[in-house]
């Protein structure tokens, strides 16, 4: 029997950090978008980590990526 793969999450704080300014400037918008919250929730959000459960779908959906929350 083949072994599960391991996989490996990070936080979506995590990533969005690693991104260069001109990649971090899109996901932003991306996001404030899709989420239909304000610039400066984004910010706060992003600090305290407190999306709501459609929040966390939608930004995986945007970054086709599985982030711990």
């Amino acid at each position: 029997m083949d072994k599960p793969e391991k996989v490996n999450k990070i936080s979506f704080k995590d990533y969005y950090q690693s991104l260069t300014e001109d990649k971090k400037k899109e996901l932003r918008e991306k996001v404030i978008a899709g989420c239909g919250i304000s610039y400066p929730t984004f910010y706060s959000k992003l600090q305290r980590g407190n999306y709501s459960f459609l929040e966390q779908k939608e930004i995986m959906n945007i970054c086709q990526m599985e982030f711990t929350w």
